[in-house]
């Protein structure tokens, strides 16, 4: 508790109250005032439960890849919650190894819904040395998808499929660029605009694909239900991807987290279950 101005300003805790901030306090303002905390600390104005000279644990960004910095008192811990990564500075990817009739099921209820309004931002890690592939694939109950998948010349296309007289294809531009050469690469898909209706598509660094959905973006997937990772079907594998997948998001989704969680969440669904093992 510091004393400031013939006044009490509660800083922390009294000692009374317990469950008070622990870590790191500097640039307290009060009504556009800077509070001098260091020199109530060595003037002996304050002591109980305080030093002096304390430098933020955060101030040098510790965490990787997005991972936000939380202040302790003689330590940080980095939150991943909202990436593709973990541990424990958000420097651990997590991947899955896959072949083509492996599939991971995401079901999305009411509370999770992802509308095709909020599907702004995705990013899919691959590697593979096998043409054609789904990366990731949203059905809605009706059977209409939005996909991103692997074509028959080692690039990468998204489609829209609403019905027949509805479909909706990009593919990444080609330059003689085979993205199925067995190395690291990220596909990242984001829309623009006042209404979301351009799309611009992007592997790795290289030339971005871009073009207008048009107005069959105002009626696709108002209700998806499922998210498909590597395969939709186990009993078809010809649609099915064969390698490693890894730092996949979509918006604020991060669907190979959960895959791994334990316990597993009920909403994922891996096949065969067996198999799966979290490889990154």
């Amino acid at each position: 508790m510091l004393k400031y101005a013939y006044k009490y300003l509660i800083s922390g805790a009294t000692v009374e109250f317990k469950a008070g901030y622990v870590g790191c306090l500097r640039g307290l303002r009060v009504n556009g005032v800077l509070v001098d905390l260091r020199g109530l600390i060595s003037r002996g104005q304050v002591s109980y439960g305080v030093t002096e000279g304390c430098i933020g644990k955060c101030s040098s960004n510790p965490c990787f890849n997005g991972g936000t910095c939380i202040e302790g008192y003689s330590g940080y811990t980095c939150d991943c919650s909202y990436t593709p990564w973990r541990g424990w500075m958000c420097g651990r990817e997590v991947g899955v190894n896959l072949q083509k009739h492996f599939m991971i099921r995401y079901e999305f209820d009411k509370s999770q819904g992802l509308s095709t309004t909020d599907f702004k931002d995705v990013k899919v890690g691959f590697t593979t040395k096998t043409k054609q592939g789904i990366l990731m694939q949203i059905q809605s109950p009706n059977g209409e998808y939005i996909s991103l998948e692997l074509n028959n010349a080692g690039g990468v296309k998204f489609v829209v499929n609403v019905g027949e007289a509805q479909r909706f294809e990009m593919n990444t531009k080609n330059d003689g660029i085979d993205y199925t050469n067995n190395q690291q690469h990220v596909a990242h898909l984001w829309r623009t605009g006042e209404n979301s209706e351009f799309l611009n598509l992007q592997v790795d660094d290289y030339q971005i694909a871009f073009d207008k959905l048009g107005d069959i973006g105002d009626q696709i997937l108002d209700d998806p239900k499922y998210l498909f990772i590597g395969n939709n079907d186990t009993s078809n594998a010809e649609r099915g991807f064969e390698g490693c997948i890894y730092r996949m998001s979509i918006d604020n989704i991060f669907p190979l987290k959960r895959a791994f969680q334990d316990p597993r969440p009920s909403y994922m669904w891996l096949y065969p279950n067996s198999k799966f093992s979290d490889i990154i």
